[in-house]
């Protein structure tokens, strides 16, 4: 691979440009406000701000709504458009009717993030999104609407079993974090957004310092930068402000409650009782980078070592009767924390329970073998080979590690130390993962059995 060049300017915004060789060269803006985000530090008082669930989420979802056919009314009817953008309009139509693919914003736990794809008309485009990014269209009479619309979003999202799970695993897993809450927030919360509490997030959150431009393909640097600072300063966002301060969550090691079995979800929809438990592993972002990035690796070895198909483990818990047809697993990580789940259907939650934590106990006082952490490094390296050939998956890898480390070239490090790291240290590090006290579990039943 050709070198990442990189370029910070006057005003602030992070410039990367990874080299990648396909037709199109994929853009992404994106701010380190996702939903786990609800304190911070205004920069300009010191003072702590607390914010509601779904706040990162709801403004990402406010940004794109589409204008009315009019633009006759008077400019304050827009309530943050600044009079240096008189002739704003809806962006990601203007982007697709700009030849502009893959128009899209999304909202994690730590990221909301602005991308499209293009081959032709690429500054075009980019500057098209550094507008409506920048100088949000914000109708006072639509934003009760999209208030509605949303609430009702997060309400149908909340009743999916699966997701229902997901939920109650964070509250009972959370003291204090953001992870406690949907990203999308709950119906309570969203309505209690007001729109002084958007513009006040875009003022904070969406300053240049606090986000990064990531350009993944084909496109010269100098022009780049020229354009982007250009355009900055055409709408008066091209000097430096101070970026919001986070502020490090001190959220214990240990979960709030092991299992909710006394008393389960209980749904019409499912037949059997369902599982769905796992660990949370707390990270100090602060530490040094590669030894983060190493834990966040470690959570994904266990993982695939413990519970992954084709895992010695794996083949020894179905024969011990977990039902192998729905028994799943997986990993996620966040700024602050990395996650390790397993579900499964099951007659009998408490032996599927008792089965998961027995043989985590056992890999953590044993060691895993070395034969299952070379069969789960295969499988990430064969996973990371897969992101590498397709360039909407390794921009988001690249986005993700840059929110989550600081820069998304440590994506690029972590491939390195995917093959470096030892046994041994492994293992140390599913001792600290694999703990009881972070494990918890959550059952739903169906109703009337």
């Amino acid at each position: 691979m050709a070198e990442v060049q990189h370029r910070k300017l006057k005003s602030g915004l992070n410039l990367y440009v990874v080299p990648y060789n396909s037709p199109f060269t994929y853009f992404q803006l994106f701010t380190p406000f996702g939903g786990n985000v609800l304190r911070y530090r205004d920069p300009k008082t010191g003072k702590e701000v607390n914010l509601q669930p779904g706040s990162a989420h709801y403004f990402e979802h406010v940004l794109f709504i589409v204008p009315p056919e009019s633009y006759g009314k008077p400019l304050e009817w827009a309530t943050n458009t600044p009079d240096t953008c008189p002739n704003l309009r809806d962006g990601i139509t203007l982007l697709q009717n700009n030849r502009a693919n893959d128009v899209n914003g999304y909202t994690s736990t730590d990221i909301t993030n602005y991308v499209f794809m293009s081959r032709v008309n690429q500054l075009e485009n980019l500057a098209i999104m550094l507008q409506y990014v920048f100088c949000p269209f914000l109708p006072k009479d639509r934003f009760a609407e999209e208030a509605e619309t949303i609430s009702k979003e997060a309400g149908m999202l909340a009743d999916k079993i699966r997701r229902k799970q997901l939920y109650q695993w964070a509250a009972q897993a959370f003291h204090q974090h953001g992870a406690r809450f949907p990203i999308i927030g709950t119906e309570e919360s969203i309505r209690a957004i007001s729109l002084e509490d958007v513009l006040s997030m875009h003022s904070t959150f969406y300053t240049p310092s606090n986000m990064t431009l990531l350009v993944t393909g084909q496109v010269d640097m100098d022009k780049l930068a020229e354009m982007v600072q250009t355009t900055l300063d055409s709408f008066g966002k091209g000097h430096y402000v101070q970026p919001p301060q986070m502020i490090l969550q001190d959220e214990p090691r240990a979960v709030v409650v092991p299992d909710n079995f006394n008393d389960p979800i209980v749904r019409e929809d499912i037949d059997r009782p369902k599982v769905l438990a796992g660990w949370k592993y707390m990270l100090d972002p602060t530490i040094d980078i590669k030894d983060l990035i190493r834990r966040k690796l470690a959570v994904q070895f266990v993982g695939s070592a413990l519970f992954g198909n084709g895992s010695r483990n794996r083949e020894r818990l179905v024969k011990e009767g977990i039902d192998d047809r729905t028994f799943g697993s997986g990993a996620s990580d966040s700024r602050d924390y990395s996650d390790l789940y397993v579900m499964a259907d099951t007659d009998d939650p408490e032996r599927f329970r008792k089965l998961v934590l027995d043989s985590a106990v056992q890999a953590a006082e044993r060691g895993l073998p070395a034969e299952e952490i070379d069969y789960a490094r295969l499988v990430m390296r064969k996973d990371a080979r897969a992101v590498r050939e397709v360039i909407f998956n390794f921009g988001y890898e690249l986005a993700t590690y840059g929110v989550q480390t600081g820069n998304p070239i440590n994506y690029l490090a972590s491939l390195e130390l995917l093959t470096q790291m030892s046994e041994a240290e492994i293992n140390a590090l599913a001792r600290e993962i694999l703990t009881p006290d972070s494990f918890t579990a959550v059952l739903a039943v169906p109703k009337g059995k």
